[in-house]
């Protein structure tokens, strides 16, 4: 069997090296996908690691199964979310002992920055986040390099990857699209953070702003995935 393989390889050689390299290529191919994907991961675990900065984050004890889950055994999903709590927790955590502070931080993906010629900034594939915080409701993951946190609904600050994307800096008016209606901004500041965050824009509102702007697409404020604490050892640092 051996000898008849040898001649038939020999005999059509051509089709036998191009049988092994359309087989490395699917190997390769593979291999390739697996390894992107762990890369993939590998980044949104440390984009999710430094981003999530409070000391202690309080959630639901159900946890809830995605569509991937019920229609799949195998879910590709590496997140587990839990049910929904009541952001009305945030006066009873303040009251716990060891506690200087807990906030909800509301959050709008598919925001709209514009430039400063009025375009639309736009990134490959990365949402554009409009974020609550403030210098009341700190995110101790933005490190300013001009500016500071909006101290009105009418400012915000951009990362430095948003900002240079639209060409603008501190003190710059701007315009923010939200579910279809502009908004005119200043810029209050511009900052930094140690991770790339996978492209995506960064705007830090006011959270009163953020959570009204919800409110006005329908979206509940009432309830909420966690709550985020500081602690009193670390708030003093």
């Amino acid at each position: 069997m051996i000898r008849i393989g040898l001649r038939d390889a020999r005999a059509h050689m051509r089709r036998f090296v191009m049988s092994i390299i359309a087989i490395a290529l699917g190997v390769s191919f593979v291999v390739g996908s697996f390894c992107f994907r762990e890369m993939l991961n590998d980044q949104v675990s440390q984009m999710m690691g430094t981003n999530s900065d409070h000391d202690v984050y309080v959630r639901g004890a159900t946890e809830q199964k995605n569509d991937a889950d019920s229609t799949s055994s195998t879910s590709s999903s590496s997140i587990t979310t839990y049910n929904e709590i009541s952001t009305d927790l945030v006066k009873s955590l303040e009251k716990v002992k060891g506690v200087a502070s807990a906030s909800v931080t509301y959050s709008i993906s598919g925001v709209v920055l514009l430039d400063h010629d009025g375009n639309a900034v736009s990134t490959v594939g990365a949402p554009t986040l409009l974020i609550g915080a403030d210098a009341q409701q700190p995110w101790r993951s933005a490190n300013f390099v001009s500016g500071s946190y909006a101290k009105t609904d009418s400012e915000v600050a951009l990362n430095e990857e948003a900002a240079n994307k639209a060409g603008v800096t501190t003190g710059d008016s701007t315009r923010i699209v939200i579910d279809g209606e502009p908004h005119d901004v200043t810029v209050s500041g511009v900052f930094s953070t140690s991770n790339s965050q996978l492209g995506a824009l960064l705007v830090l509102g006011q959270p009163s702003m953020v959570e009204h702007y919800l409110q006005q697409e329908g979206t509940s404020t009432t309830q909420t995935q966690y709550i985020a604490a500081f602690t009193a050892t670390i708030q003093r640092r």
